[in-house]
């Protein structure tokens, strides 16, 4: 019931009809339309999910079989396939657990549908153990898989633990089994007579099965808060990403040294051999032409380890140049993150903006409830009427400040994140035509670990890095650049990943140097507060859902114009939304100032 409240609370919209689609494919479709008084057979979850979406005002389609659902009858009546189903629940028979999700529906739901949540049962009994060949078709396309529920408590698979292989999966079957087994033998019974039953659930983001912070907390080295007396800030240890042995670089020039595919390989210190490379990973068909790479290598000398690096290779000028006087742009989003926590667990990055003469904007508002409608006003200063407009089969709607940057300004751009969603159909699905970035989104999906790792270094970092890198090629060639980096890092409902970002917003913003900062409008934002979870049910979840961030740097020669930073300064204290931002984008980046009837208004003018 928790699970099901926490994940259903998500919704696009603040109004009616805003609700996402619920699918429940589940063995007792048959009781579903029952009232909360009937009694369910054991290990009967899909019942509960149906009843929960549909006061959460969802569209829930329960169905015995997946082929059932009105999109597989091919009948022109029939509605279409949902571009986006929030949750789908795989409840089937002992022993079809395995066809649920790999049959031809199952792949073409999952092929063209944007799927957040899924949660599927495995089992084993003594005819058997089925789900593990399920979980391997999701774990393929990219989703982390992690244990929800077991009928018995079985020693090193707590819930949250990710089963990385369907070998995790199949482990998992078989000592479940045994304690089944063993359980009867002894006159203990649980569920349904010898049978071993668990839920698991996937996710492409970084939620947790069940939130909890212990997941994040460094609990070996105590896991108790210290207390800085001179910053008066409280320091929790976080876990970090496990330590790797193994390095990776690009081969610049001929070298007389071995090398693999031209890369550099070492495994602490010492040159990797072709054997112990168990996979190679690059951005394009051939190193030359790449610009991200990743190894994973298994040696009898250092063990196993991975990393990844990535670089810039410069691409073609525009055949539209810059203006001199053009200024660069930055923005880095965290996506989603409120006011307050943002000041709490983010102090010091919030401290640096301050110093910085950031301007903060305390009144800066949502106009919906996740990323899609709010990234659309803020990147495009388009409305987003409806949840599939952004999608990617509705995506020349748009014309997005990076595609304005790039035809009409001649500018290098940039735009990438820091997590693994291989298939979407809202933000990420736009599939932005940028000059750099998009070697990252497959590289976010190269050997995951937590709390948000690969290669054995934080996603964020990587993206700082690749960021750091265009900065200095465009700026050392002299061309004009725009970066958007997005973090995700807060997407999760335990509110404490986000601590992760401190240190390294902190180090990135103060490494900026000086030409930069005074030739770049530099954004710190997040498109709302966290969307879901328990804290959303709260009054005080609903408030800073709405509460986005928006801290805003201008470049050297309009903070050296009194009457804009008197504007600016006024604006601050006024309610303002992200379609104002991408006014004032326009005003900034392409001396384009609106007209005076438009619903929005660049912020170094009078509101």
């Amino acid at each position: 019931r928790d699970f099901a409240s926490r994940v259903l609370s998500r919704h696009i919209f603040s109004k009616a009809g805003s609700g996402a689609d619920v699918l429940v494919v589940s063995k007792d479709v048959a009781v579903i339309d029952a009232d909360d008084t009937t009694s369910l057979p054991f290990h009967s979850v899909g019942p509960g999910f149906v009843r929960h979406a549909t006061k959460q005002g969802h569209s829930v389609h329960a169905l015995s079989r997946l082929e059932d659902a009105s999109w597989e009858t091919n009948n022109e009546n029939d509605m279409k396939m949902p571009s986006w189903i929030l949750l789908a629940v795989f409840d089937p028979p002992h022993g079809m657990e395995d066809n649920v999700l790999t049959s031809e529906a199952a792949t073409s739901l999952l092929s063209t549908c944007t799927v957040t949540y899924i949660v599927h049962r495995v089992s084993a009994s003594q005819t058997g153990s089925y789900g593990a060949k399920a979980a391997d078709e999701l774990i393929r396309r990219g989703y982390k898989v992690q244990v929800l529920s077991t009928s018995h408590h079985v020693r090193g698979y707590p819930a949250n633990t990710i089963l990385e292989t369907n070998t995790g999966v199949a482990k998992l079957l078989r000592l479940g089994w045994a304690l089944s087994v063993k359980g009867k033998a002894r006159g203990n019974h649980y569920g349904e007579g010898n049978m071993f039953h668990a839920y698991l659930f996937a996710t492409q983001g970084l939620d947790l099965a069940i939130p909890s912070q212990r997941e994040y907390l460094d609990l070996k080295s105590g896991g108790h808060m210290s207390f800085n007396a001179t910053t008066k800030e409280a320091l929790i240890p976080m876990k970090r990403c496990k330590p790797s042995p193994v390095r990776i670089a690009f081969m610049h020039a001929p070298t007389d040294a071995p090398t693999i595919d031209h890369f550099h390989i070492t495994c602490n210190g010492r040159q990797i051999i072709a054997n112990e490379v168990k996979r190679l990973w690059m951005s394009a068909e051939s190193p030359d032409l790449s610009e991200a790479a990743c190894v994973s290598v298994s040696s009898l000398l250092c063990g196993e380890g991975s990393a990844c690096t990535t670089r810039i290779l410069e691409a073609p000028s525009h055949p539209q140049g810059s203006a001199d006087d053009d200024p660069n742009l930055l923005v880095l989003m965290i996506d989603p993150i409120s006011q307050p926590l943002f000041k709490q667990t983010l102090s010091k990055t919030h401290g640096l903006l301050h110093d910085m003469g950031f301007k903060s904007f305390e009144r800066y508002t949502v106009v919906g409830d996740n990323s899609g409608p709010n990234q659309a006003a803020l990147y495009s200063g388009t409305d987003l009427v409806g949840r599939t407009d952004i999608s990617s089969q509705h995506k020349d709607r748009f014309q997005w400040i990076w595609d304005d940057l790039r035809q009409n300004r001649g500018y290098a751009t940039f735009k990438a994140e820091d997590g693994c969603i291989r298939n979407s159909n809202m933000v990420a699905s736009i599939q932005p035509n940028t000059t750099h970035g998009s070697v990252l989104h497959e590289m976010n999906c190269f050997d995951f670990q937590r709390p948000n790792c690969i290669g054995h270094k934080p996603a964020a970092e990587h993206l700082t890095r690749h960021v750091s890198q265009f900065i200095a090629e465009y700026s050392k060639m002299g061309r004009k650049w725009a970066a958007f980096a997005s973090f995700v890092d807060s997407h999760e409902d335990t509110m404490s990943l986000a601590l992760s970002l401190d240190d390294l917003f902190h180090n990135f913003l103060s490494g900026l140097s000086g030409p930069i900062l005074a030739d770049t409008m530099i954004l710190l934002v997040s498109d709302h507060g966290l969307h879901y979870g328990p804290f959303l049910q709260s009054r005080q979840g609903a408030r800073e859902r709405a509460r986005p961030v928006l801290q805003m740097l201008l470049p050297r020669r309009y903070r050296e114009n009194q009457k804009v930073m008197d504007t600016l300064t006024n604006n601050t204290r006024l309610w303002v939304s992200p379609f104002d931002v991408y006014a004032t984008l326009r005003h900034v980046l392409l001396n384009d100032v609106g007209h005076p009837s438009q619903s929005c208004s660049s912020l170094l003018l009078p509101l």
